[in-house]
């Protein structure tokens, strides 16, 4: 039963959090390929981080089953 339900942890981890994070991600280099200051690449980098945190425990906790 552990196995399945680690299993199933994982899938949801790599489906979803993976998921929110890559796209977030590449909307920071879109942010940055516009032209924006180096000095905003860690921040960016830090929002992305936080927003797809965010994102999963929203949707995580909206879930309808």
């Amino acid at each position: 039963m552990w196995a399945w339900l680690i299993q199933r942890a994982a899938a949801v981890l790599l489906l979803l959090a993976l998921a929110l994070l890559h796209g977030l991600l590449g909307v920071r280099s879109l942010v940055l390929d516009s032209g924006v200051p180096l000095r905003w690449h860690r921040a960016l980098f830090a929002a992305a981080l936080a927003l797809s945190v965010v994102l999963f425990v929203v949707v995580w906790s909206w879930r309808w089953y």
